[in-house]
């Protein structure tokens, strides 16, 4: 099975069993999907392989949220503050937090969740 594979950490974004597809067609969904070439690789894995892979990088979505919101809570930016900066409409308040949680996301992202087709 051809696959296109995140380099940073090895996971699968897209996989293609269909071999009159053109070769560089996962290249560039990755690249349409704002991925550089330089993020991504091409390869062929067995069946059993690309399963392994998917279960795998679908085990590892759990921890995210958790992470996040622990790392939310350390800076300061937890529910309890965005709903009494709302509340207060303390926009700068309200603009920190917001700051802080894209912060956070873009630290920790959320793998992209793949299914086999």
């Amino acid at each position: 099975m051809r696959v296109c594979i995140r380099k940073s950490d090895g996971n699968i974004l897209e996989a293609q069993s269909n071999d009159k597809a053109p070769m560089d067609s996962l290249i560039q969904n990755a690249i349409a999907n704002g991925y550089s070439e330089k993020e991504i690789e091409f390869k062929i894995l067995s069946d059993d392989e690309v399963d392994l892979k998917i279960k795998r990088q679908n085990e590892d979505l759990t921890p995210v949220d958790e992470k996040r919101s622990s790392e939310y809570d350390k800076r300061g930016a937890t529910i309890k503050a965005m709903t009494v900066a709302l509340w207060e409409n303390n926009v700068s308040e309200i603009q920190r937090i917001e700051a802080i949680r894209q912060s956070v996301k873009s630290e920790i992202p959320k793998p992209e969740i793949i299914t086999r087709k």
